[in-house]
């Protein structure tokens, strides 16, 4: 089976095999468009949502709340999600199996039909089904060609979509599909309850474990609620709900390890502390009341559990004092974000501040660096940190897009990255990764590090101090002005690294003009410019990734040195182990490099795959 990924969804895709050629398999694919799809993904809350659609047909398949755990198993939650969609178009699980079989394992190519990307970009905006369009099978086409002996349903000419799929159980046979539904329902209840029970004993490496099910059997509930929508709500309103019952359940309440048995439950104070509105939690309270009363209706809570939930929830929020200006007044973290795109944090307050602290400081020190290495780095020095390597990623990919002042969070040739503002054009960002392959990364020790996170910041040496002193005896600049003309030069070589030494120097010399700092001689002109001379290479900037230029030519030259042994070294090793240098340069460097076969080039990706580093993927 082809999958057709956009360049935007490949690191979704990277653990599967990519196509031996590409136009190869693009020929097949449109030679067989039945066994071809294209995906890509989008967010909807901060989750991800990985959406596929048949290039013979609009049959269109989305997979909720895909988290990078989960990228391991993509295959088999796309099998089973087309499986039951399959199943509701006749078809049998037999020639389900067979039409699986027949498609054979994945492989991962480039999209290869623009027209089909467009189908799935404007199902996916306009959340609504497609019509079959010229060139394209209707839904009952589709099940003709995969079933032989199937009878064309003319009524299903529309894309499925994740969300109506509870519309089609309608047609089923009500009080059979009620009391299988109960007695679901009632197996997701206990599980809850055991887990609500166990929360105390649950151990510290299960984290991840319990609170991905616990996500999972609200996700089972939550679903079944808009399946049923028992108040009979408007879609709009009924999608709402869902919204936020799946922004608190999942989001909040799972990551306590609470359930909807557990007090934290009706807790909706808390969250304003850590970034949620009142608007917010407001509308999670008007769906949890509507969720609760279905959930009583399904006999998975008790009249009395009922009863206290509602009147927890009526002493909920009733505090007019509670604006949110005074709320954000009291987060400390809140200047690393622009507040109205903050959603609720995944950690507690001192660790987003930690968080957004490390990322600022990697930005103003290495101007790009992927997240992934990003973690390493983090968790090297903060090994007690209560993050794990899923709940990093979830962090990372809420803030993604969000403008702080001082770095962004975005995806670089499918990689997430942090990337400071100054670095904000795609071609910028591309020079410099390609400046920067094979480097690695100036590690100091903590406190020294994070003192990056202010963008003046720069390490006191003594060319520092000569150069303060020729802005004051040479340029008449004010001794307190002398910080900010030093930390000017930085910020100018790391903005602008991509030009030259004597273009650079020209600027800053306009600039110093324009604030009136002139010289009164040729000499005193050449002192500084020589001062400078000798500032820059002493400079931590961008390009060097945070090395000075004398640390840059002592350091090992990892790529090449894996070329030369054709494998990874002791040495190498010790880099990578200690978070100095980022795996993915050997894999990016290594495809470049001539003098490897593909034997070798496979050998030296396997042997980084079996090094015990953190990684977020």
């Amino acid at each position: 089976m082809y999958i057709n990924v956009t360049a935007k969804a490949q690191s979704v895709f990277r653990f599967y095999p990519q196509v031996a050629d590409p136009e190869a398999a693009k020929a097949q694919a449109l030679a067989n468009p039945l066994y071809s799809w294209h995906a890509t993904y989008f967010s909807v809350q901060h989750h991800r949502q990985v959406a596929f659609i048949n290039d013979a047909a609009d049959l269109l398949v989305i997979l909720p709340n895909v988290y990078s755990h989960d990228y391991r198993r993509l295959q088999k939650l796309f099998e089973d999600q087309l499986s039951d969609q399959l199943h509701r178009l006749g078809l049998t699980s037999r020639q389900i199996h067979q039409y699986l079989k027949q498609a054979g394992p994945w492989q991962i190519n480039r999209t290869i039909n623009r027209q089909i990307v467009g189908n799935l970009t404007q199902a996916i905006r306009d959340n609504k089904p497609l019509i079959g369009g010229q060139g394209r099978e209707t839904l009952a086409s589709l099940a003709q060609q995969i079933k032989q002996a199937v009878k064309a349903d003319n009524s299903l000419v529309e894309t499925v979509i994740f969300g109506d799929l509870p519309a089609w159980q309608k047609g089923a046979a009500k009080g059979q599909q009620a009391a299988g539904g109960n007695r679901r329902l009632q197996n997701v209840a206990n599980q809850l309850h055991y887990l609500e029970d166990h929360r105390g004993k649950i151990k510290e490496e299960d984290y991840e474990k319990t609170v991905a099910r616990i996500s999972e059997l609200n996700q089972l509930l939550i679903n079944a609620f808009v399946a049923a929508n028992p108040a009979g709500l408007s879609a709009k309103t009924l999608h709402r709900h869902q919204d936020r019952l799946e922004f608190f359940l999942n989001s909040i309440v799972a990551y306590q390890l609470s359930t909807i048995y557990g007090p934290l439950v009706t807790d909706l104070e808390e969250p304003l502390a850590h970034g949620a509105t009142i608007n917010e939690m407001r509308q999670v309270r008007t769906a949890l009341k509507k969720f609760f009363q279905y959930l009583n209706e399904q006999g998975v809570l008790s009249d009395d559990d009922l009863q206290k939930d509602k009147e927890e929830l009526r002493y909920q929020l009733v505090d007019q004092s509670m604006e949110e200006h005074n709320i954000w007044d009291n987060l400390d973290f809140a200047s690393f974000f622009n507040p109205p795109q903050l959603t609720l944090p995944l950690f507690d307050a001192d660790t987003e501040q930690v968080l957004a602290s490390y990322c600022a400081a990697c930005a103003n020190l290495y101007g790009v660096i992927s997240c992934d290495q990003a973690y390493r780095i983090i968790m090297k020095q903060n090994p007690q940190l209560p993050v794990g390597p899923h709940r990093l990623a979830d962090w990372f990919e809420a803030h993604r897009g969000d403008q702080a002042t001082s770095f962004t969070i975005d995806e670089i040739g499918g990689d997430g990255s942090i990337i400071h503002p100054a670095i904000y054009r795609q071609d910028l960002q591309q020079s410099l990764l390609t400046d920067q392959l094979g480097l690695p990364f100036y590690l100091p020790n903590k406190e020294q590090l994070l003192k990056y996170r202010f963008s003046a910041y720069q390490e006191d040496g003594l060319a520092m101090r000569k150069y303060q002193q020729s802005l004051v005896e040479d340029v008449h600049v004010p001794q307190e002005e002398t910080l900010k003309w030093t930390a000017r030069v930085r910020r100018l070589f790391n903005d602008q690294f991509n030009r030259s030494f004597t273009d650079n120097q020209a600027d800053l010399e306009r600039e110093m003009a324009a604030e009136g700092y002139t010289w009164d001689s040729p000499a005193a002109r050449q002192r500084w410019h020589a001062a400078l001379a000798a500032l820059v290479p002493g400079l931590r900037l961008f390009v060097n990734r945070g090395l000075t230029l004398p640390e840059r030519e002592q350091r090992l030259a990892v790529v090449e040195e894996v070329k030369r042994h054709k494998g990874l070294t002791p040495a190498v090793v010790a880099e990578i182990k200690a978070a100095r240098f980022d795996p993915l340069d050997i894999i990016i460097g290594t495809t470049f490099l001539d003098g490897l076969t593909e034997e070798e080039k496979t050998a030296i990706v396997d042997q980084l795959s079996a090094l015990d580093v953190p990684t977020l993927g």
